[in-house]
């Protein structure tokens, strides 16, 4: 194509790959869902394609084929990209909180009914739990 006329298509907004496009109007959602809710953790089933495309973010990262210019931006904005591992996070801190502020990991099921059913489950599976997992939980002296 002549440069003269590649110039009046670019200056006119041109979108030469419409995958390009989509990536970057769905960016622009999660940046919108993000100030929103404060997170960019869009549950599966949003009222729109942004779940699926978070996924599919997820996904292109683990398995190497994320653009890294792409992933920066996510990055920036603070995307999660294992949201298993971030909300045990998640709790592991309201445990340690709690810990602080009552001295035990007892946690009563009417102080947080969330909070409690996850400390429950990590009681049962503590014997196959990750080794750095035990080792936080250790740490606080969660038994």
């Amino acid at each position: 194509m002549p440069i003269d006329r590649k110039k009046l298509l670019d200056d006119i907004g041109f979108v030469w790959d419409p995958r390009d496009d989509v990536w970057s109007i769905r960016f622009a959602e999660l940046k919108e869902y993000k100030a929103q809710h404060g997170d960019c953790n869009v549950p599966i089933g949003h009222t729109s394609a942004l779940s699926g495309w978070v996924r599919e973010q997820r996904k292109r990262n683990e398995y190497k084929s994320m653009d890294m210019e792409r992933k920066k931006l996510l990055d920036d904005i603070g995307f999660v990209w294992d949201p298993l591992d971030f909300a045990w996070k998640t709790r592991f801190a309201e445990l340690k909180e709690y810990k602080t502020q009552y001295g035990d990991c007892n946690i009563p099921h009417r102080y947080d009914s969330c909070l409690y059913r996850w400390v429950k489950n990590q009681r049962m599976k503590m014997t196959s739990l990750d080794p750095e997992r035990k080792k936080m939980l250790d740490s606080i002296g969660f038994s």
